[in-house]
């Protein structure tokens, strides 16, 4: 195989996108603690997949599915299921998260890494009743940095 060069220059070869493959959760807390997407091609490669539009809608129908408390407890490939108590307070922030990812505005890769790491966490507050963070807390800062919609955005620069 020969490297593929993406449309930003980047040359990136079979190694930088297994290694993206292999390391994503490394590269997703990563993302989501605020490192650069640009600061390494393996960076670069994971924030492009998080931030696909097949990956975003694949995101936002988890979340659906947890809101409305429709997730089995294998749905994540592991014995566990979303916390039916905090998932219930936090619906609405849920909705809007699922909302957020499903459309087509851009959004920042950290937003979508936090959201993956929220739905991948065992002893989060999503799929752990005694966990002491707060649900609502930790969607609201996905949410915020997923960045702010360009529909919503035009909205209130009209208002």
């Amino acid at each position: 195989m020969t490297p593929q060069t993406t449309t930003e220059g980047v040359t990136m070869s079979p190694y930088d996108r297994l290694v993206a493959r292999l390391a994503a959760r490394r590269l997703d807390r990563q993302l989501a603690e605020g490192t650069s997407p640009g600061a390494s091609t393996q960076l670069s490669l994971r924030a492009g997949v998080l931030t696909a539009p097949a990956k975003r809608r694949e995101l936002a129908e988890i979340i659906r599915r947890i809101a409305r408390n429709e997730v089995e407890p294998a749905a994540f490939g592991v014995r566990l299921a979303a916390s039916r108590e905090q998932t219930s307070k936090a619906r609405p922030a849920l909705e809007r998260l699922a909302r957020r990812l499903a459309d087509t505005d851009p959004v920042d890769p950290r937003g979508v890494a936090l959201t993956q790491e929220l739905l991948s966490d065992g002893s989060g507050p999503l799929l752990w009743d005694r966990s002491e963070e707060d649900l609502g807390s930790r969607l609201t800062e996905a949410l915020a940095a997923l960045g702010p919609a360009a529909k919503a955005a035009t909205f209130e620069a009209a208002a």
